[in-house]
């Protein structure tokens, strides 16, 4: 088992009250993650003011603990206190906090300083925090709870099941006056304009491999893939005719120059004609990888949400064949795609999060919140 150590220490400075300041060192991994949650959860204890936590001396963080300290932060945000990391210049800590999306109930710092200084809601935090936190006050009235634990517990439980995440279950049902409500009433499901199978529900993935096999097929592209953008990062869904080590390099964080990712940040199609004369594609190692695959053409187009502010996914076409591009029929078909993948996720996120929340109140009132 990997080593690793948590204490807290003294806080300095004339900020009041306090907050509880853990130094974190070692590796965290699955198998101590349960240990360092319980270890992080007992030291926080000690003070009910915020807590802060300097992660910047980890020399490993997986996903696991990621997780544990999300649901540490929705828990503790539950009652009322905020949660602020350190991570310094550590590119592991910080890439695992934005995939784990524990973003969303905490607040990221280069310093303790900087953490100590930073305003007790800066503009940058979205307000899922009070979200959470309003959700977890209306549901321990409605249900008579004493404890806001059980409320948080059920809300993570109930959104891992459905596939959504914790806020937007929680603003869902903390009532109309909150964002990310769905859509009224039951929406017919939308038309996809390709086939996805005799599947009843199928996931957003599989809805993606067949909105990759009908692009490749109107353009007339022999290769591509999917991403899905998760935590903002891009993780791989599907792909056909390109290779497992171009699969297993795109689907990891740190190829920003790649046209999937320029696409998936700027929300609009990015068409490379060749690769070669690409300038954000030059003397980096994506240019490498895709010249080793043969690639020479690649397009990207994104799958944005309705309003357009996020994108949700990336399909990617790519040739061997220098020059060649898309002609207006082809572009129109693949933004026709892409819309028609995009109405569906949000018609497939107002599902799940109304089945969410049926779930989540029927469970409170079986008293069974746990």
């Amino acid at each position: 088992m990997r080593r690793w150590e948590a204490r807290a220490e003294p806080v300095a400075g004339e900020r009041m009250p306090r907050p509880v300041l853990i130094v974190v060192r070692g590796d965290i991994d699955g198998a101590n993650c349960a240990d360092w949650g319980h270890r992080l959860r007992e030291l926080a204890a000690s003070s009910g003011s915020d807590v802060l936590i300097d992660l910047s001396g980890l020399t490993l963080l997986t996903a696991s603990g990621g997780r544990v300290l999300a649901h540490l932060a929705e828990q503790w945000g539950a009652a009322g206190r905020r949660t602020r990391i350190v991570v310094g210049a550590n590119p592991v800590v910080a890439r695992v906090v934005e995939i784990a999306e524990a973003r969303v109930v905490l607040t990221v710092h280069e310093s303790v300083a900087a953490a100590l200084s930073a305003p007790d809601r800066p503009a940058s935090l979205p307000d899922s925090w009070f979200v959470i936190r309003e959700a977890v006050r209306q549901l321990q009235e409605q249900y008579g709870l004493s404890d806001a634990g059980p409320a948080v517990s059920l809300l993570q439980s109930v959104a891992r099941e459905h596939r959504i995440r914790v806020h937007r279950l929680a603003a869902a049902a903390a009532g109309p006056a909150f964002p990310g409500q769905p859509a009224a009433g039951e929406a017919a499901e939308p038309i996809l304009p390709f086939p996805v199978g005799a599947v009843a529900a199928p996931k957003f993935v599989t809805v993606l491999d067949h909105a990759l096999r009908a692009a490749l097929r109107a353009t007339e592209t022999p290769a591509g893939y999917a991403q899905l953008v998760a935590g903002g990062f891009l993780r791989m869904a599907s792909a056909h005719g390109i290779g497992r080590d171009l699969r297993r390099y795109l689907g990891q964080p740190g190829h920003e120059s790649t046209p999937c990712a320029r696409a998936a940040r700027g929300g609009t199609r990015v068409t490379v004609g060749d690769v070669r004369e690409d300038v954000p594609l030059a003397g980096t190692p994506a240019l490498d990888m895709l010249r080793a695959e043969g690639i020479l053409f690649a397009c990207s187009t994104p799958v944005v949400d309705g309003e357009g502010r996020s994108c949700r996914a990336v399909l990617s076409l790519v040739d061997g064949r220098a020059g060649r591009g898309l002609t207006y029929a082809q572009a129109d078909e693949l933004d026709r795609i892409a819309e028609a993948v995009s109405r569906w996720a949000q018609w497939d996120d107002d599902r799940r999060v109304r089945t969410a929340v049926s779930d989540l109140h029927a469970a409170l009132a079986a008293g069974t919140p746990s």
